[in-house]
């Protein structure tokens, strides 16, 4: 509710004028002291390793498109909340 339609990102070419939904894959080194470092972040939270990576990448977004108004979602199986 009152999200931009599209969050503005610098690309490296223009948006197509229909968007198409289709994206590419990046493959991400997680090396295991990274995995650890985030996780100790997350107790010391009372957050999931899931929660602190989402809260980095919306701050990355953020920064990126220069908007404080950043909505992330992922499908997620087997939950009963919304």
């Amino acid at each position: 509710a009152g999200l931009p339609e599209r969050l503005v990102l610098p690309t490296d070419r223009p948006y197509p004028q229909v968007a198409d939904q289709r994206g590419a894959t990046v493959a991400v080194d997680w090396p295991v002291r990274l995995q650890h470092q985030v996780a100790r972040v997350a107790r010391e939270h009372g957050a999931t390793s899931f929660m602190v990576m989402q809260a980095a990448l919306a701050v990355l977004l953020s920064k990126l498109s220069a908007s404080t108004d950043v909505a992330v979602g992922f499908p997620i199986a087997g939950r009963r909340d919304p």
